[in-house]
């Protein structure tokens, strides 16, 4: 079975900002990356994991990073699974509502009420999933306990990111559970490098108190 070599970069898509005047764009969004894993499947099983590092490294989403290079078998992937810190650090562009320009906020963004399927990858660097869990972080600034999750982006997936329910399994079709994918990467044989579009244009909020940033949309190019 033939491999090929697999480079996946994270980049800032260029778009209008937010029009609503609590919005603005972020200058820098910091998350801690684990590994990769690409599904075929729109439920996001057998997907496998690519660049794993149990230590993890800290990329800035807006620096056009790579994050993983790796072997992946030709086809069409449906599903984008993050292995990552639950932790985000970003700083606003400008000052609006709650939000302060040049200022690091950082926050777990996945705590209180927040659960999360659970999973590692075996000896094959297939992703097992286990139980879902309860999020160790009581809110957004019990910075200190952020679990480690599985951030799910599917095509099959219905999600926005703003239910809670971003870092459980899409298990059918429509789903809320994941993050929609716009559309499925594509691996030919001859090899490639794949783009994985991360937008967080207009998504720092300054009406929430403390300042937050909510979830991009996702896309390959």
């Amino acid at each position: 079975m033939k491999f090929i070599n697999f480079t996946l970069a994270l980049i800032m898509a260029v778009t209008a900002s937010n029009a609503f005047a609590a919005y603005t764009d972020p200058t820098s969004a910091k998350i801690t990356i684990y590994g990769v894993a690409l599904s075929p499947n729109q439920d996001c099983s057998n997907a496998k994991v690519i660049g794993y590092n149990a230590a993890g490294t800290t990329y800035d989403f807006l620096q056009n990073p790579n994050i993983v290079t790796g072997n992946i078998d030709p086809g069409t992937y449906q599903c984008v699974i993050l292995y990552m810190k639950a932790l985000l650090t970003f700083i606003p562009k400008t000052t609006t509502g709650n939000c302060v320009a040049g200022t690091t906020y950082t926050r777990a963004i996945c705590n209180g009420g927040c659960q999360f399927t659970n999973g590692s990858p075996d000896a094959n660097n297939i992703l097992q999933f286990g139980s879902v869990q309860n999020a160790t972080a009581t809110n957004s600034a019990d910075i200190a306990n952020a679990d480690k999750v599985l951030l799910f982006i599917s095509t099959g997936s219905a999600g926005t990111g703003q239910t809670g329910l971003a870092f459980q399994q899409p298990t059918t079709v429509g789903s809320s559970n994941g993050i929609a994918l716009s559309g499925a990467l594509n691996v030919a044989a001859s090899g490639t490098s794949g783009t994985f579009v991360v937008n967080f244009n207009g998504a720092v909020n300054g009406g929430q108190n403390p300042c937050d940033l909510g979830p991009p949309t996702f896309s390959f190019r």
